[in-house]
């Protein structure tokens, strides 16, 4: 009679401990589906992309890397989300009060964000850098008071080698606003000074055969978006004119295509008898 009333005594209790585990094994069931879940979702997103810009055209190498970057910490952040609120939710579960683990950590996650905001602040601008897309290697741009050219991104600091090849490496909490030259095509634009005792319809008709002959190039047509343009006059100096040309070209095709372009104007001008600052009428 002892044995069954202790028997029937136990009963409630193993009730309580088969529910909680299913409980338990409800909330990891759940959890791991969802992790693998998001997982599956940033893989597909990730190859995606990548067919996009293979397709476009785009440097789907180093955009490839970036995209792989975001996405893998888009999954580690919510997959360590999950597995803390899972593990929270676990020691309930058992009984245990969470609340002065939630006090603890609230009080640790200030103390770190006390300590760390520079190096939070540059991770996240970080982030949006890679995930809007707004700069990348090897375009030319102008950030934090330095102008270079791209030679490495990563979530904490954006590499930028200047004209003179010094390598500055710039916290990307400290870029405000990106002033990117390269992005999709360049502009190639050339300056000409003219003295003011120069024939002007003569120096413009010259320059603009220069111009038509530049795009009709074979060699030049697959690097340039469009035509060759004469703006004409743009300002007045104290002793010359200027008169402006510009045309799109492929990103790495600009000064290589503002350099034949002044080549081609000089020998169009001195063609055309059109004298040069500082020659007397």
């Amino acid at each position: 009679m002892d044995q069954i009333t202790q028997m029937l005594n136990s009963i409630p209790w193993v009730a309580l401990l088969a529910g909680r585990l299913i409980k338990i094994l409800l909330i990891l069931g759940v959890v791991i589906a969802t992790a693998k879940l998001i997982h599956l979702v940033c893989d597909r997103l990730l190859k995606h992309a990548e067919r996009k810009s293979k397709a476009e055209g785009v440097r789907s190498g180093d955009h490839g890397r970036r995209l792989a970057t975001v996405v893998q910490l888009v999954d580690t952040t919510l997959r360590v989300i999950l597995f803390g609120a899972a593990a929270l939710m676990v020691l309930k579960e058992c009984g245990l009060d969470i609340t002065p683990l939630l006090a603890g950590a609230g009080i640790a996650g200030v103390a770190l964000g006390l300590g760390a905001q520079s190096l939070v602040k540059d991770i996240i601008a970080g982030f949006f850098l890679l995930l809007e897309d707004q700069l990348r290697v090897d375009d030319v741009i102008a950030v934090a008071g330095i102008s270079g050219r791209v030679e490495r991104m990563d979530l904490r600091t954006t590499s930028v080698r200047d004209m003179d090849g010094t390598l500055h490496m710039i916290p990307n909490g400290e870029i405000k606003v990106v002033s990117n030259m390269t992005y999709g095509y360049a502009m190639a634009v050339v300056r000409i000074p003219l003295p003011y005792h120069a024939d002007v319809n003569a120096a413009l008709a010259a320059i603009e055969k220069a111009l038509h002959a530049f795009e009709k190039d074979p060699a030049w047509q697959p690097r340039l978006h469009g035509r060759a343009e004469l703006q004409g006059i743009t300002s007045f100096g104290q002793n010359t004119m200027e008169v402006r040309t510009a045309v799109r070209t492929n990103v790495g095709s600009r000064a290589e295509a503002e350099r034949e372009l002044r080549l081609r104007i000089l020998k169009a001008l001195d063609a055309a008898k059109v004298p040069f600052p500082g020659a007397t009428a």
